[in-house]
């Protein structure tokens, strides 16, 4: 009978839920400016990148369809490879996320791994004219996250120029509460210090979808505010993509062409000197100075030294413990001792008391019989005078 209820009621809900959906899809086909696909003219990719779980494989979904509906959040990553998708003349290659998290250590995917999928494919898809670092701002500031975009910035710093910040769940948000995120997020301490909103030439977006837990309880009025601003925040990535300026890509190849002999000289010289300093750091001769990237590469290498450790400090603990324990028993025979010690000195000091007690009753009781005595004997000898 439960089961039979359960299904009454998921069947109802799932009946509400595409009514809605479809009432929404009527009244949002009937202006298509509303909804616009993109252009198959000119041909345009767009590279989705960042940490895992924030959302870059929802945009794929949400710039096919705006009522695309999100399932349950997940725990783990879920793309593992590079999923390129066609949509009008909009290529889309969804990358998978840095500081990935497994519940298995074979399945994990290290950043030095995702970093060479991300090198391969600007080789594979050149020219690819926009890259997107997708972050969500909808748990606060996530220091994983400034991580993340200083080791593309570190390892990739020639992407800047194509280079445009993402911020997803954003279809509750309204234009002031994007401004104010926005605005904490470039004046954090860590972000300011690497001038991090330089490295973002193409600007800061918005995206979002349907909420699961919208579609969930059949809400109407919340369901048609956040597709009213997936659809605003769909448009604008949209043309965002196809009017994307490349005029620092002609004046790059024009200055190329104007390069005179010396120039290419002095570049050559560069490279010698910057390829002899990365083999002086990577023989050790040289090595350069800490820096919070090599944390976030070495991710794995140390939470295998910090389990160690505390591996040791756990061994540590045990043995201060086991001591501990010594110790009390030790303290406990002491006062075991003690207390027979005690007990012993108590009974003797009875004994003498008793003894003394005794021995002045027994003094006192013979000098009144002495006394007595010789007052009998003065009498005796008064009486026979």
């Amino acid at each position: 009978m439960l089961v039979i209820l359960d299904q009454f009621v998921m069947t109802t809900v799932f009946d509400g839920c595409q009514a809605i959906l479809s009432k929404l899809r009527d009244d949002r086909d009937r202006n298509l400016n509303l909804h616009p696909t993109p252009p198959k003219q000119p041909a345009r990719t767009l590279l989705l990148l960042g940490p895992s779980r924030a959302g870059k494989s929802t945009i794929a979904k949400v710039l096919a369809d705006s009522l695309y509906q999100p399932p349950k959040r997940e725990l783990y990553a879920v793309t593992r490879q590079p999923e390129p998708q066609q949509i009008g003349g909009l290529r889309i290659i969804d990358m998978p996320g840095f500081c990935d998290l497994q519940t298995q250590k074979r399945n994990l995917l290290k950043n030095t791994t995702i970093l060479d999928m991300l090198g391969e494919q600007i080789r594979r898809n050149d020219p690819i004219h926009l890259f997107a670092f997708v972050f969500s701002l909808s748990d606060g500031i996530n220091q994983w996250d400034i991580n993340t975009m200083l080791l593309v910035q570190s390892k990739m710093p020639h992407l800047s120029e194509k280079m445009m910040l993402v911020v997803t769940h954003a279809e509750e948000m309204d234009e002031d509460m994007k401004d104010r995120l926005i605005k904490d997020f470039f004046n954090h301490p860590e972000v300011r210090k690497n001038d991090l909103r330089s490295f973002f030439k193409q600007g800061v977006f918005f995206v979002g979808s349907l909420r699961y837990e919208s579609l969930q309880q059949n809400n109407y009025e919340a369901l048609v505010i956040e597709h009213q601003s997936v659809l605003e925040m769909r448009k604008k990535l949209i043309d965002k993509c196809f009017k994307v300026d490349h005029s620092h890509n002609k004046r790059e190849l024009r200055n190329r062409n104007q390069r005179s002999p010396l120039s290419l000289i002095l570049w050559l010289v560069v490279m010698v000197c910057v390829s002899s300093a990365i083999i002086i750091y990577l023989t050790g001769l040289f090595p350069l100075p800490h820096h919070p990237i090599i944390d976030l590469i070495e991710f794995e290498d140390m939470q295998k030294v910090e389990n160690e450790q505390l591996k040791v400090e756990n061994e540590q603990l045990k043995e201060k413990n086991e001591q501990l324990k010594l110790e009390n028993e030790q303290l406990k025979e002491e006062n075991e001792q003690l207390k027979e010690k005690n007990e012993q000195q108590r009974r003797a000091i009875e004994i003498q008391n008793k003894q003394v007690t005794d021995f002045a009753a027994s003094f006192l009781n013979n000098t009144i019989n002495t006394e007595c005595e010789t007052k009998d004997t003065h009498v005796h000898k008064k009486e026979e005078r």
